[in-house]
């Protein structure tokens, strides 16, 4: 049996005292947080292409361990794929805790770094509070832009009014690039993927990002961050620490190359030509078979161009080389070959200059050019 004299007890009340004191003193000067900038590599889905960026907010007083996330959508919501399409699909802010997120990251065969931000306890308690006022019901919802509001910038933002733009960046080695560069080595491993994107992104892709813009990829982000220092000479991300380690090497289904898929094409619509100019024939359905699918993709990228809100679709001039053969196949009359032609080909130049780091674009206009020369050459057909 333990015995308690009126010293002890008093020792006992006095160091519950200063321990809650001390705890009520941590919290309103944030000593209590740490905060983490959380990298993932880049997943199989479409949508996780380009990695991934996080904050992880531990409280060392209460041991709440949390995730906030701004990538998060819902597949279940009412009219999904139109309001994508649209660009008025609301991302949000998700806040989950850390075992939890990191496990299902995990499961999903990604890595995932993270980086210390070592703000002040004054920041830390800004950056907590104004991630929670984020996450209140009526905030958390946003119109995601892929260049300019993602989950990327979206963090970059917070973080820079949590310091109060203490940070600057010193020292660094990027090269100015267009956004199309920039994603570009991600989308290497999915050149199906690739093409469409090269053919659906307008002009706004193509455009040169600054070094702060380049942060929409949040290995960039990391880049971007990690060159930022105060003016004691302190950084604001600490060493890389991977949490979660690469995973093993994904298989990938053997499918073909489009370089080579659209090659084979050229060859063999070259061949057809020549055959119909030996022959003096046409093969209509040579025609159909690049007509079609350029028609209904011409006709998405119309879409897109048209009704999305997101500036990465609008002003699209891939649509100059698209659309010109199959509006020759509808409307069957002499008096617009030419102009068509015009714009056909102004599209063709265009096509050679935009679309570096994607020869399947090129092979692509030079498949529908092979049918477009035959028709028109012979506007009759």
């Amino acid at each position: 049996m333990l015995v308690y004299n009126k010293c002890n007890l008093r020792f006992f009340f006095v160091s519950v005292l200063l321990y809650l004191i001390t705890s009520v003193s941590a919290q309103q000067n944030g000593s209590n947080y740490e905060a983490t900038l959380l990298t993932y590599s880049p997943g199989e889905a479409i949508y996780s292409t380009f990695g991934h960026s996080a904050l992880r907010i531990i409280n060392h007083t209460n041991g709440d361990d949390y995730i906030y996330n701004y990538g998060t959508f819902d597949f279940d919501e009412p009219g999904f794929f139109l309001k994508f399409a649209k660009g008025i699909l609301p991302y949000r802010l998700s806040r989950l805790p850390a075992a939890f997120e990191l496990q299902q990251v995990q499961k999903e065969n990604r890595s995932v770094t993270a980086n210390k931000i070592n703000l002040s306890d004054e920041e830390l308690q800004t950056l907590v509070s104004l991630l929670e006022e984020n996450y209140l019901p009526q905030n958390r919802s946003y119109l995601y832009d892929f260049f300019y509001d993602n989950c990327a910038t979206r963090i970059l933002n917070i973080v820079d009014s949590a310091s109060k733009s203490r940070f600057v960046v010193m020292g660094t080695n990027y090269t100015p690039a267009t956004f199309k560069k920039l994603i570009s080595p991600y989308l290497a491993p999915k050149p199906w993927a690739k093409l469409g994107a090269w053919l659906l992104m307008g002009n706004q892709a193509a455009l040169e990002a600054d070094f702060k813009e380049s942060a929409f990829l949040p290995d960039y982000l990391k880049v971007y961050l990690g060159s930022k220092v105060s003016d004691t000479g302190s950084p604001l991300l600490g060493y890389d620490k991977i949490i979660i380690a690469p995973g093993a090497l994904v298989e990938r289904a053997n499918i073909p190359d489009p370089q080579y898929v659209l090659g084979f094409l050229l060859l063999l619509f070259v061949f057809i030509r020549y055959t119909e100019h030996r022959n003096s024939m046409e093969y209509k359905l040579a025609d159909w078979f690049v007509f079609l699918p350029v028609f209904l993709f011409s006709l998405l990228v119309l879409f897109l161009t048209a009704i999305s809100k997101q500036g990465i679709y609008q002003w699209n001039a891939n649509l100059l080389w698209l659309l010109p053969f199959p509006l020759m196949k509808i409307f069957k009359a002499k008096k617009y070959y030419g102009l068509l032609k015009i714009i056909f080909f102004s599209g063709v130049v265009y096509c050679f200059i935009q679309a570096s780091y994607c020869p399947s674009v090129v092979l692509l206009a030079a498949v529908i050019s092979s049918r477009m020369f035959f028709n028109v050459r012979n506007p009759e057909a």
